[in-house]
This record gives structure tokens, C-alpha cells and sequence, in this order.
């Protein structure tokens, strides 16, 4: 069985990865709370993705360089407009596959495994805490896993 190192070490080892270490639990409710924000959007968000990341026992905040237009692609794909007569309209933001991080990482040890994308806002959040630019070419990505 693997732990919640080897995973990391995994991902750290994989190309364009700059950044990943295990979230703090504090870390974790400064997300939440920016991520609540998305709500009062005029086209409210629900980052689905990202509550069902959090569920599991880790989570693991990388930051990967990308193609931001490849990421912008890959970001549109994985939102969804509905259109609900008594909620009115709403995006969801669904569950991404772990590829986005590496090839092989759903080949691990975890016994469970969810990747999540975060909204703009805790994108800028993820990135300052960091002190990364706010260049276009990162983003931050949320790994929760559960190893049992």
C-alpha cells in the first residue's frame, strides 16, 4: 500500500508540476470559503468537483504549468449549464480526471481518488499564497485521496 508520501512524491516527479504538497486543514476552509463565493455570481457556480475532493481522508494542492488555452478547453468542458425551473440557472463544475495530473496516477495505491479545478477566485487565492505570479500559465489543481 502506498501513503499519502509516495503519492505525493509521485505527482512532484511528474513533468510540469511546480508546486504540490498536502493541504492544511486551514488551507482547506480559506478554499471552501472563497469557493462559496462563486454563489452569489449572477450565473451562480457549484464546484462539485471540489466537494467531492475535500470528502476524501487527503488533498493534495499542486500547481502544474500548462497550455492556459489547452487548460481553458479543458476548464469549459467540464462545466455544465442547467437550467432549472424552480433554481433558475447554475454552472456545475464537475470532477476532472486524473490525468489532468499525471497518466498513471489512478494506478495508485489510493483506494479512492478525486481531482478537482477551483474557480477563479481561489485560483488567484492559491497563487498569491505562493507567491506565483498571476501568469496564465499556472494553475492550481486539488488531488483528494483516501489510501485505506
Amino acid at each position: 500500500m502506498t501513503n499519502r508520501y509516495d503519492l505525493l512524491d509521485i505527482i512532484r516527479n511528474e513533468n510540469n508540476i511546480i508546486r504540490a504538497e498536502l493541504m492544511s486543514d486551514k488551507m482547506k476552509s480559506d478554499v471552501m470559503n472563497l469557493e462559496i463565493k462563486t454563489l452569489q455570481n449572477d450565473i451562480p457556480m457549484i464546484n462539485k468537483g471540489l466537494d467531492t475532493a475535500l470528502k476524501e481522508e487527503e488533498a493534495i494542492l499542486l500547481i502544474k504549468e500548462v497550455d492556459y488555452s489547452s487548460y481553458e478547453k479543458f476548464f469549459e468542458s467540464n462545466k455544465i449549464l442547467i437550467n432549472t425551473p424552480d433554481k433558475g440557472k447554475f454552472l456545475l463544475l464537475k470532477e476532472v480526471s486524473s490525468e489532468v495530473v499525471c497518466k498513471n496516477l489512478h494506478d495508485t495505491c489510493a483506494s479512492s481518488l478525486s481531482v478537482a479545478l477551483f474557480s477563479s477566485y481561489v485560483r488567484e487565492f492559491v497563487l498569491n499564497c505562493y507567491r506565483i505570479k498571476q501568469d496564465s500559465f499556472y494553475i492550481p489543481i486539488l488531488v483528494g485521496f483516501t489510501t485505506g
